[in-house]
């Protein structure tokens, strides 16, 4: 509103009446604003105090309403079927007809009530306003964003198949042409298999004759169309049965013929078999009828030609030896320990007598005891044997001397033959020793004999120059006995 006809000199100021509000300037006329809706008077006071009465009455009537900014709602972007996104809008004017703006591209949308959903966007960022029915327009809305739609995988590509084998039951393909980022699932039908993996071709393995095709789902969630039919054949067959039984051990160097039917009976008739190094088939046996000492594969192949592979192993005894150790000389003992070398762990031994006698408490053990020993030579044989080479043997001779007993002592006390001297007491152990004169009168008794004994009674006195009997017992059961002379 401008207020006119005000002092043309010095410096006024201008009062609303209603709520006292004042405005200082100069001039004859003045521009008011910011008036707000209803009735407004002014006075004005010069520069000499002087103030007029109210001016005329000044109305300000209601203006139109001005919509808001339109509100932004629900955003739907463009899906893997749908290439464009939409949008809710709220906060439209309530009354009468509007149209709506979007930026940039300046399309108009024409409706009513408070809400509505714009369709069919291309991606891209807009905003709207809202112009109602009285012609005002509202602020811009905050931008809306919509985006690109996501890409569809194509189809998977089948690339090269893998039959079934007689060795393998189930076949493979290679699928290519997969989504190059993310993570997919790849969906197998029938039975709607899923497989998730990553890069441009994958190995679908494990697959039973039968036929397949495949979709492929991208990190987006877009499912490929179906691929072409992959066709899994039946497995060949049948597959074999091969039986090996390994031949009986030779004498090395031997050979073997692993030709003969009896390696393989029991096998599926009609096979034909080929012999081989390796158990992958590669490296041929070039003397399967003269293997030596060693595990060799045999492949039997039916008509069809399915095979199986199953090892042979050729044994090779050495020739064995025999060590029956050293000989032994016992003084009046009739058992002893043996100690012949053990035989090698395909290899047994066994002991026995060639001369004299003897009994073994395991004829089997090297180092057994044996027993029952002849006096004079006893000849043992150690024999080794594998039940394959030729046995080896081996003779120890075993000994078993007379102990030397006087018949005769001449107890003068000159230092020839004075004593009653058992030769090599000490291996008989402890010795008792009883003298009995002619009419079996106890004249001497000595249970620890020490050879000490020269013709004495029990009171040490001489015994007269005479035959006398003696019993000699040793610690080990042993009882000798015999006639001795006393001459001095």
């Amino acid at each position: 509103m401008v207020l006119e006809n005000l002092p043309g000199t010095g410096v006024w100021t201008l009062t609303r009446v209603q709520d006292g509000d004042l405005v200082t300037g100069s001039g004859t006329s003045y521009t008011v604003t910011g008036l707000m809706p209803g009735t407004w008077n002014y006075t004005v006071t010069n520069d000499g105090g002087c103030t007029s009465g109210p001016s005329a009455n000044i109305s300000i009537v209601q203006g139109p309403d001005i919509p808001g900014a339109p509100v932004v709602g629900t955003i739907t972007q463009p899906s893997c079927n749908v290439s464009t996104g939409s949008l809710v809008l709220t906060g439209l004017p309530g009354t009468g007809n509007w149209t709506l703006t979007r930026q940039p591209d300046g399309a108009t949308f024409h409706g009513s009530g408070t809400s509505t959903t714009i369709t069919g966007i291309q991606p891209g960022t807009y905003t709207f306003t809202v112009t109602n029915s009285i012609g005002c327009t509202s602020l811009p809305s905050q931008e809306v964003t919509i985006d690109p739609q996501p890409s569809i995988p194509t189809a998977p590509v089948p690339g090269a198949i893998t039959h079934p084998t007689c060795d393998l039951p189930t076949g493979s393909v290679v699928l290519s042409g997969l989504p190059a980022t993310g993570t997919w699932t790849l969906t197998r039908f029938p039975g709607s298999i899923n497989i998730n993996a990553s890069g441009t071709t994958f190995n679908v393995i494990g697959l039973n004759p039968g036929s397949y095709n495949f979709t492929v789902t991208n990190a987006a969630g877009c499912t490929s169309p179906v691929s072409a039919d992959v066709h899994i054949n039946p497995q060949p067959g049948p597959v074999p049965t091969l039986v090996i039984n390994n031949p009986d051990p030779v004498c090395s160097p031997g050979v073997v013929d692993l030709t003969r039917p009896a390696v393989t009976a029991g096998s599926t008739p009609n096979l034909t078999y080929t012999y081989w190094m390796d158990v992958h088939a590669t490296d041929p046996l070039n003397t399967p009828s003269a293997a030596p000492e060693g595990t060799y594969y045999i492949r039997g192949t039916i008509p069809g030609g399915c095979s199986a592979v199953s090892p042979v192993t050729v044994t090779a005894y050495r020739q064995p030896t025999a060590n029956a150790g050293v000989d032994q000389e016992l003084t009046f003992v009739f058992t002893t320990t043996l100690d012949a070398a053990e035989p090698d762990e395909n290899s047994t031994g066994t002991w026995s007598v060639l001369n004299g006698t003897g009994t073994f408490a395991n004829p089997n053990s090297a180092k057994t005891t044996v027993t029952d020993l002849s006096m004079g030579e006893n000849l043992l044989l150690w024999t080794v044997s594998n039940n394959v080479c030729p046995p080896a043997t081996d003779e120890m001779l075993v000994t078993v001397k007379k102990v030397v007993i006087p018949s005769l002592i001449t107890p003068d006390m000159d230092l020839k033959n004075d004593y009653f001297l058992i030769r090599d007491k000490d291996v008989l152990g402890r010795v008792e020793l009883t003298v009995f004169d002619r009419r079996g009168a106890l004249v001497f008794e000595n249970l620890n004999y020490d050879n000490l004994w020269h013709g004495t009674n029990y009171n040490g006195e001489p015994l007269p120059d005479d035959i006398y009997f003696y019993v000699i017992k040793t610690e080990n059961g042993l009882s000798l006995s015999g006639y001795l002379y006393i001459r001095r």
